[in-house]
């Protein structure tokens, strides 16, 4: 020890000590702010889902379609319908929800098959549906009794083609794959439509809906809602207890991969 101290001096090892001591502090307090930052994000994250989601302590239903298949005596479900209500289910879990606790995703076709009483399974649960009316019993239900009217509705014409009807400017919303001019186009176009609101057969559960024209905008929308920005801007919007938002969906025919989602209206 005393060589050491000869050869650098007494001073000198204080001095290493004390930026050791420094050093460690330093190390210390940034992973405790690292912690604390994260932790505020993430709170503050959760608080924006229950916002979007409801803050109703009822169970929910996570309900998409399906179709009977009599041979296999089974159902089968459509493959965007499968990642879609993925998607919702990791919104739930990140608000601490657990599936077959808290929430649980069922075809509903299977729920109307086993109980085709509409009201008992929308009266007593909060729904979050990635089907529109078009394929949904209950979500045309729950919109045609919602008192007051809402912004953008589905709507299908005399040649059968679904589309979105806007009330506030009066105009029809159509995908490109319903546009001729657009057939055989790489660069396509769908809609997809974001809802949340009180429940309106029971004020104490909640609605949220992902749904578009076609599949594809139902992947926008829920897609759109899953970026923590998007979704607390949405919930800024709120108005009179609604969410609608509506956003363009632009996407490659081939491959539907998403290039682009754009918020048009809310």
């Amino acid at each position: 020890m005393q060589w050491l101290l000869s050869l650098v001096g007494i001073d000198s090892i204080k001095d290493i000590i004390i930026n050791l001591i420094a050093t460690s502090i330093g190390i210390a307090l940034g992973y405790f702010f690292k912690r604390l930052t994260d932790w505020r994000k993430k709170r503050k994250i959760n608080k924006v889902l229950i916002s979007f989601l409801g803050s109703s302590t009822k169970s929910i239903y996570v309900l998409h379609s399906a179709i009977n298949d009599p041979t296999r005596s089974s159902y089968n479900i459509p493959y965007e319908d499968v990642e879609n209500v993925t998607k919702a289910a990791v919104l739930l879990y990140k608000t601490g929800k657990e599936q077959d606790k808290d929430f649980d995703i069922v075809s509903e076709n299977k729920l109307l098959d086993q109980n085709s009483n509409i009201e008992i399974h929308i009266r007593s649960r909060n729904i979050i549906s990635i089907c529109g009316p078009k394929r949904s019993a209950i979500v045309n239900r729950l919109l045609s009794n919602h008192n007051k009217k809402l912004r953008y509705e589905f709507k299908t014409n005399d040649l059968g083609i679904y589309y979105i009807y806007d009330h506030q400017l009066g105009t029809n919303i159509t995908s490109s794959r319903d546009n001729p001019e657009y057939r055989g186009n790489d660069d396509q176009y769908d809609y997809g439509l974001i809802i949340s609101m009180p429940n309106p057969l029971n004020n104490e559960c909640n609605v949220v809906l992902f749904t578009g024209i076609h599949g594809i905008g139902s992947r926008g929308a829920i897609d759109f809602i899953s970026d923590p920005i998007n979704m607390e801007r949405l919930c800024n919007e709120r108005k009179k207890g609604i969410i609608q938002a509506l956003v363009k969906v632009d996407y490659q025919n081939n491959s539907h991969i998403i290039d682009d989602i754009i918020l048009v209206g809310s």
